[in-house]
């Protein structure tokens, strides 16, 4: 029985001893592997300086870009309750009958910070601008057809005579004022309010 507990003990140093060696190899091998990791981050390193560097002799035209995307975002907040006033009254000029001509003009809209002006009336959709006008027409016939033509006008709303006198030369001077829903905005906004 001594023998055989001698040879369990001598495998048991044996298995220990084996244990021992097992695990300084693996130690071993974990710090060759972490010294190689090491020189692959210290190589890396030194390819990637020179391209920091180059892109630090660029950061101006980095900075100029990001200014560019907020200026482009600024234009189009600004622009998206922006009327083209000369396209529009061109439109308005081109709706009015021969011989007729505007005398003056003035113009009230809302800013990019206001709400859109209420209508005057529930069946009418929120206006953004309203346009008083001064115009010379050859015959008092002829209003009646001007206002017809100014409803085929992108974003008309509606219009009231204000007043009509007849001068000494036939013609009359019209007072008009006109509102301006959305639909003449250069950018219009969607249902949900986006651009």
């Amino acid at each position: 029985m001594g023998a055989k507990l001698s040879r369990q003990r001598r495998g048991l140093i044996y298995l220990v001893l084996f244990s021992i060696v097992l695990v300084g190899l693996g130690y071993a091998y974990a710090t060759l592997l972490s010294i190689q990791a090491q020189v692959d981050l210290d190589r890396e390193n030194q390819q990637t300086a020179p391209i920091l560097q180059e892109q630090a002799t660029y950061s101006e035209v980095t900075a100029v870009q990001t200014q560019l995307l907020a200026t482009e975002a600024a234009s189009s907040v600004g622009a998206s309750t922006a009327i083209d006033m000369e396209a529009y009254i061109t439109l308005v000029e081109a709706s009015l009958p021969p011989g007729s001509s505007i005398s003056g003009y003035s113009i009230a809209g809302t800013l990019p910070t206001q709400a859109y002006l209420s209508p005057v009336d529930a069946n009418h959709t929120a206006t953004v601008a309203t346009l008083n006008f001064a115009v010379s027409i050859p015959a008092l016939d002829s209003v009646s057809t001007w206002l017809h033509a100014l409803e085929t006008i992108p974003g008309f709303a509606g219009a009231t005579i204000s007043s009509v006198q007849g001068s000494s030369d036939g013609t009359f001077s019209v007072d008009l004022t006109m509102v301006v829903d959305r639909a003449a905005l250069m950018n219009q906004p969607d249902e949900t309010g986006a651009n």
